[in-house]
């Protein structure tokens, strides 16, 4: 699943190794964004694989909410995988008596609270993420809208 973030649709066959070979050289300038070794600078038309220089301009509003829904997937089942739920953790670290403090069994059950804090956290951002999506998607639609109208009002 983390292969379909990393490659998504836009590679079809990653390169086996990246930073070796004469054309995974070129990969591997393209994947640290640097310009190849014939060229002054690179080609955002030419590169196969996107950049941290890309981050504020997605593929697409469709791209970005597939990737919040995959995100939100594996965070989903990631937390169906623990035996109990965070608020059971929370409720149980506050027995001292089955959790006595400084205790291997107590600090576990932490640690394991912990993973799921994190889950949580980012099962949240991409849900937020879905929403602002939605919104921008509706911005978008309305102004191409507006223009259309506009367009025809002067035509």
């Amino acid at each position: 699943e983390l292969d379909q973030i990393a490659w998504g649709t836009r590679l079809r066959n990653p390169p086996a190794s990246p930073f070796y070979g004469s054309a995974a050289n070129s990969a591997a300038h393209r994947l640290l964004g640097l310009a190849p070794p014939h060229s002054s600078s690179p080609s955002p038309s030419s590169t196969a694989l996107r950049t941290c220089r890309d981050v504020r301009h997605p593929l697409s509003l469709s791209n970005e909410r597939r990737a919040m829904r995959l995100l939100l997937r594996i965070t989903t089942r990631a937390l169906a995988a623990y035996p109990t739920t965070l608020a059971r953790d929370a409720a149980d670290l506050k027995d001292l008596r089955a959790y006595p403090r400084y205790s291997n069994r107590r600090h576990a059950k932490v640690q394991v609270k912990g993973e799921k804090e994190v889950l949580h956290h980012f099962a949240l951002w991409a849900r937020t993420a879905m929403h602002v999506i939605d919104i921008i998607g509706h911005e978008l639609e309305r102004e191409r809208r507006g223009a259309m109208l506009r367009f025809s009002e002067a035509g």
